[in-house]
């Protein structure tokens, strides 16, 4: 029996999110091919997209490609019709930050829309959102927050009932490598791109010696008052307690495994690197409540892999005072979201479940 194929329009020059979208699918290649898939990453020529099966157009690529501007927008739905005529099945996955800043406009031209979080309720993404992200409408009707620039349209397009079983889960930028070492082999990659793609080891457990209790470097100088809020306030609380400012990495990176607490805000997106870097250093995540999104890996377990504090920071007085109190109960959650974590990463099962995840978003 002849394999699938899947061909990936994907972004020529390398982001974050476009990586960390594309490395579990190198990691596990292998796999996938004993699965009946044959993958093949496409960043250059449009003729070569339709000679597959199923044919996956990240928006990374659309990016790079200027497909947004409105003297292109027209050449992009063009594409779509006529890749969708041309491929059995058409998938757009959105590659943005977090459960916002959609690009539902594409829905009718594709099969299924792959998001690495999505909202719990879909009938949300119908909402006008104000800065075309859930938190960022909560800051801006709650506290009055306002920013200078609205926003790009395409990203606050609100789709029909029709098209709404179209949007799916697919995985979020945890399956990447996050650890010092990994950073280090990330950059070897970028010289010497056939190097294998694998995850590395160097985690700190939660246990031991870590004689700070909180850690907090955040940026937020961002282009958006609602993006920049919620972080400028968890700072405020803050203030006199967390050392602020940049340090090199390899000083980030020790000042998280000496806290036993590391705090986390939103920043574009909900789910942001340092969620990542605050399991594998062995701190305990404190990060504003997800409960509104659903994403996978299901790294976000309330009480269980991270503490959660309302947005409007009711509580977040309280929860830092009862740090001091909470020792057991703070290595406790630690280890759960390492051990989360750790399962997909390193495990055969793990890898297995991202596997068997691919297969049902690809599969018809």
């Amino acid at each position: 029996m002849s394999p699938k194929v899947i061909n990936i329009l994907h972004e020529n020059i390398a982001t974050n999110n476009g990586v960390a979208f594309t490395f579990p699918l190198f990691v596990n290649r292998r796999r996938l091919k004993e699965y009946g898939f044959k993958l093949n990453f496409i960043n250059t020529s449009l003729n070569a997209a339709f000679d597959c099966d199923v044919l996956i157009v990240t928006s990374k690529f659309a990016l790079q490609n200027e497909w947004w501007k409105e003297y292109t927008k027209q050449e992009m739905f063009k594409f779509l019709e006529s890749a969708e005529r041309n491929v059995n099945h058409v998938l757009w996955a959105d590659l943005n930050d977090g459960s916002g800043t959609t690009h539902f406009e594409i829905l009718p031209f594709v099969h299924r829309y792959l998001k690495g979080s999505v909202l719990k309720s879909k009938k949300d993404y119908q909402r006008l959102l104000y800065g075309s992200r859930f938190f960022t409408d909560y800051y801006h009707n709650k506290f009055g927050v306002h920013d200078d620039d609205p926003g790009e349209p395409h990203l606050n397009y609100q789709p029909p009932d029709s098209e709404l079983h179209k949007i799916y889960i697919s995985w979020n930028s945890a399956l990447y490598n996050y650890s010092y070492c990994g950073r280090l082999w990330r950059k070897l990659n970028n010289h010497i791109p056939f190097l294998p793609k694998i995850y590395f080891k160097d985690w700190t457990s939660p246990k031991g010696n870590r004689p700070d209790l909180l850690s907090c470097r955040i940026g937020t100088k961002y282009s958006r008052n609602t993006v920049s809020f919620q972080r400028r306030q968890v700072l405020n609380y803050l203030k006199g307690r967390v050392q602020e400012g940049t340090i090199r990495l390899r000083h980030y990176l020790k000042e998280l495994r000496n806290s036993r607490v590391a705090l986390s805000p939103f920043g574009w997106g909900e789910i942001c690197y340092r969620d990542f870097e605050i399991i594998i250093c062995g701190a305990t995540l404190l990060k504003p409540d997800c409960h509104h999104m659903e994403t996978w890996p299901k790294l976000y377990i309330k009480d269980k892999t991270y503490i959660p504090f309302k947005w409007d920071f009711s509580d977040f007085h309280g929860i830092i005072e009862s740090l001091l109190d909470r020792e057991k109960e703070l290595i406790e959650i630690a280890q759960r979201a390492q051990e989360t974590y750790h399962y997909y990463l390193f495990s055969r099962e793990g890898r297995q479940a991202f596997c068997e995840r691919f297969s049902s978003l690809v599969s018809f």
